[in-house]
């Protein structure tokens, strides 16, 4: 008798845990199923490929101001939209090492002073160079343009920084165009250990090299750039420039110091204003008087058969629009550490311009206004 209930109890006891199992085992096929229903949901809510790129590329925390510029192209079959950015004066050096214990309070000064948005927040512009990045990938344009002092001095950390931002770009090499300057070169703090050759011999592998080569060619029209312009061009450089314009394509120039104007003193008064000197190449400028090499191509560019139908310039770090001749435009783009980031409209002679980047998206006024709504709806309820 002892013995059939042992087995009875055995019995129970199987059967027990069977359905306890079945029931702890439920919930997981529940669960599969409600995954699998998910996959198989997904294309019917799959993205636009426009969506999608937003979303691979998150927009900047950062809110730049634009400053536009339209460029009026004879002949042009479509609109281009080209991103501007220069004089970032990147600093990242706080410790002796790339930079010599002397000149640390030097970069410590320009770093707190000088070179940070002019918005009332203060942020430094090795802070706003990732947000470049970030600016230049979430939206979608047809070229971009550094047109040089991306670096307030050469250091291995600066060159470091700048590298890391150029390797997460989405751009082809064919649409990117890096124009270097002495603050991208100078290796004034580093001392002996580091020199001016060192910040050259960094820049040899960024954006497809440090060459007086530097075009962008968009079938229509061509972007022409003055490397290193911090300096008279060579012969070798003005043949290769010539060369270029002698194509006949409608040509934007592109400098980093700009040219004088022969009909405009709004540019000198500028100048004056800002810097205290002339700060862009003339006659009787300090620094930037043009020598045979660099005044035949002003004067092929302003009366000549260039074809040049824009000159954008930098380095003033202010900006300005005016004549250079009664027939050429030149703009000045203001500095990218003050929260600006510069966009050209490239448009058909006569056009006005269509595109815009920011297509789709709310202004941060509609998305208070949203919001405000919401909670208006929320409390009413």
């Amino acid at each position: 008798m002892g013995a059939v209930l042992v087995l009875a109890l055995l019995l129970g006891l199987t059967i027990g845990a069977l359905l306890t199992r079945e029931k702890e085992e439920q919930p997981e096929e529940t669960e599969t199923e409600s995954l699998w229903e998910t996959v198989e949901e997904e294309p019917e809510t799959e993205t636009t490929e426009e969506t999608k790129e937003a979303k691979d590329y998150p927009a900047p925390v950062y809110q730049f101001r634009e400053e536009e510029v339209t460029v009026e192209v004879e002949g042009l079959e479509k609109e281009y939209t080209l991103a501007f950015v220069n004089d970032i004066h990147m600093i990242s050096d706080f410790e002796a090492g790339p930079v010599t214990e002397e000149s640390l309070p030097t970069i410590q000064q320009r770093y707190d002073e000088m070179f940070i948005t002019n918005d009332g927040k203060g942020i430094p512009s090795v802070e706003l160079w990732p947000e470049i990045v970030k600016y230049l990938n979430h939206y979608d344009f047809d070229g971009v343009i550094f047109a040089a002092d991306l670096l307030d001095y050469s250091s291995t950390t600066n060159v470091q920084k700048l590298k890391e931002g150029m390797e997460e770009l989405k751009y082809p090499l064919d649409k990117m165009m890096y124009l270097r300057s002495d603050h991208d070169y100078g290796g004034w703090y580093g001392g002996e250990a580091y020199t001016d050759d060192d910040g050259v011999k960094a820049q040899e592998d960024i954006l497809g090299g440090d060459s007086m080569e530097q075009v962008l060619d968009f079938g229509d029209f061509q972007v022409v750039g003055i490397n290193r312009s911090h300096k008279n061009i060579s012969a070798e450089q003005h043949a290769f420039i010539d060369k270029q314009l002698d194509n006949g394509k409608p040509t934007i120039m592109v400098t980093h110091v700009p040219f004088y104007s022969e009909v405009d003193e709004s540019l000198l008064d500028l100048s004056m204003q800002v810097r205290n000197k002339i700060y862009y190449w003339h006659p009787q400028a300090p620094n930037y008087v043009p020598d045979g090499e660099t005044q035949g191509l002003i004067d092929r560019m302003y009366h000549g058969d260039a074809n040049v139908v824009e000159i954008l310039g930098a380095h003033i770090h202010a900006s300005w629009d005016g004549q250079v001749t009664d027939s050429l435009r030149e703009h000045v783009f203001g500095p990218c550490y003050q929260g600006q980031i510069g966009i050209v409209h490239v448009i058909p002679k006569g056009g006005k311009v269509t595109v815009n980047i920011h297509e789709g998206e709310e202004t941060e006024e509609e998305t208070e206004e949203t919001e405000t709504a919401e909670t208006e709806s929320t409390e009413s309820n």
